[in-house]
């Protein structure tokens, strides 16, 4: 089996530069554009993760952009709430949050109405067997006369 350890030119430059580039600007960004609290924090370390990986990458190791593709991400998050505030993205959260409730509503609701649907069934089905052992038709009326009919048959059998 041919599996790939090197990654192929020029992408190991171009991610090298990347993360060095991105590295200098969150540390820009944390010490003197827009800090959290005047004069910097402790929030600059983020950019250690990136300085890391630098070497890995300039030198095309391929777990180490297996790695930085998952890392990027939380990069990305961090930037998107700096940028947008969280006073934008409460609303979305709030909004999926309330989505998902009522996903999991639903999903209850289904849940039950099939638990109580078996159990309905369950009952028809005794009740047509208790008729069937004295000897009688079972009653078979209403909505779910079809699927009735057919347990019935399947009883006489």
């Amino acid at each position: 089996m041919n599996q790939v350890t090197r990654v192929p030119s020029p992408w190991p430059a171009v991610a090298a530069g990347a993360a060095l580039s991105l590295a200098l600007f969150g540390l820009a960004w944390e010490l003197w554009v827009a800090p959290l609290r005047p004069g910097g924090s402790w929030l600059a370390l983020k950019v250690v993760p990136l300085l890391l990986a630098c070497p890995g990458l300039w030198n095309a190791r391929i777990r180490t952009f297996q790695w930085m593709s998952l890392a990027v991400w939380l990069y990305v998050g961090e930037s998107l709430v700096r940028i947008l505030g969280l006073t934008q993205i409460e609303p979305a959260l709030r909004a999926g949050r309330q989505g998902a409730l009522r996903l999991l509503e639903l999903r209850l609701v289904l849940r039950q109405a099939d638990a109580l649907a078996g159990a309905a069934s369950a009952v028809v089905a005794a009740v047509a067997r208790n008729a069937v052992d004295l000897g009688q038709r079972p009653d078979v009326t209403g909505a779910r006369r079809g699927h009735l009919a057919g347990l019935e048959r399947d009883l006489l059998r």
